[in-house]
């Protein structure tokens, strides 16, 4: 064997992720705010392999709504949001519209008596995601937040690595995002952009795979010409008080048709490294992918996983199916809103960091409505 072959040995995704989850025991009633392209992708093809009840669906552009209700055969296309909450059967709210709109809208079915489950990001401003749980919390109800992320099956695959101790101490990670995008529509007057619309997936699963981040710093910029009022490019690193420094970079700008979105880990004991394959061909993508090494064993042998499942749809059930079950047995959901008023805690603490160019101290910042 030459020094340039690494042999790759194969687990199933069974092997190192196990299945998102089961059914729910009880078939909860659900209603969707929103018909773009997020619900076409993800929410509902990911609800309907899972059997979930979706009972019908509402939007400020209806034919949209209608058009999703006929392809997906949804039983009631709600003329506003006052109609899907005046039907008794809806228990559960899925809320998939732009963060300026979500608070009141999650407010309102709150104080309707539904269960909610939130898109990302949870609010543009901070004060109003501690107004949404604080509301929830009052009434009794439980409330989610869809950071999905924490279920795509590269992810989960990590996760249960470092459970395992595999990694063994883990110094350094990264996430390398580099894609073109023809942004349009509303996402075009957004700002901040990157960092509460994209960037604030992988903020989030680095809370899920590492824990709290000590320190951060951040610069953030924009891309000659672009029509985005928002950053579309952005340099993060996190550091951790075991050592650990992450670095995310992402840039929304690549002219060169070679996209790419790469994470590695490396670890005393191992290294993970792999794709997510939402980015090879959005919206529907391809399989994520991982492969891992020993350094104190295999050395040159490289594990690959082969999953099957794929962020989009797939992951869009995790959030939901917890919070479904956290509903019927009264325990809290993987994604809580109060957990996630943490993540977005880290998210302006970064912008803070981008605008002062300064490093932050994640504990000792206090978010304003800057």
């Amino acid at each position: 064997m030459t020094a340039h072959e690494q042999p790759t040995h194969t687990i199933t995704d069974l092997d190192l992720i196990g299945s998102i989850g089961p059914k729910p025991p009880k078939s909860l009633g659900v209603g969707i705010v929103g018909a773009g392209t997020i619900v076409r992708y993800g929410h509902l093809p990911a609800y309907r392999a899972h059997g979930l009840r979706v009972l019908g669906i509402t939007d400020i552009d209806l034919e949209r709504a209608k058009a999703l209700a006929r392809d997906f055969e949804l039983l009631h296309v709600y003329p506003n949001l006052d109609a899907l909450l005046s039907d008794t059967e809806v228990e559960l709210v899925d809320i998939a519209v732009p963060a300026a709109f979500q608070p009141a809208i999650a407010s309102k079915a709150l104080e309707a008596g539904r269960h909610v489950l939130c898109q990302k990001p949870f609010a543009e401003k901070y004060s109003e995601a501690c107004r949404v749980t604080d509301l929830a919390q009052a009434k009794g109800l439980k409330i989610a937040v869809n950071q999905q992320m924490r279920w795509t099956p590269a992810m989960r695959a990590v996760k249960e690595l470092l459970r395992r101790g595999w990694l063994g101490e883990t110094q350094r990670a990264e996430f390398e995002i580099n894609l073109w995008e023809d942004l349009k529509g509303w996402v075009l007057d957004v700002s901040p952009f990157d960092l509460l619309y994209y960037s604030i997936h992988f903020y989030d699963v680095s809370r899920f795979l590492f824990g709290e981040p000590e320190w951060v710093y951040s610069i953030a910029g924009k891309w000659p010409g672009q029509r985005m009022r928002g950053e579309t490019r952005t340099n993060t690193i996190l550091e951790y008080a075991s050592g650990l420094q992450l670095l995310h970079r992402t840039s929304h700008n690549n002219h060169a048709g070679d996209q790419y979105a790469t994470f590695r880990v490396e670890g005393t004991n191992a290294v993970a490294k792999g794709t997510f394959g939402i980015h090879y061909g959005y919206p529907q993508g391809r399989p994520d992918t991982l492969n891992f090494t020993t350094t104190r064993y295999l050395r040159s042998y490289w594990l690959e996983a082969r999953f099957k499942e794929k962020w989009m749809p797939d992951a869009f059930a995790g959030p939901m199916l917890s919070l479904m079950e956290a509903i019927t047995t009264g325990s809290e959901p993987a994604t809580p809103g109060r957990d996630n008023l943490k993540t977005l805690h880290l998210a302006f603490a970064i912008r803070r960091s981008q605008r002062t160019h300064q490093p932050i101290r994640v504990a000792h910042f206090e978010p304003d409505e800057d």
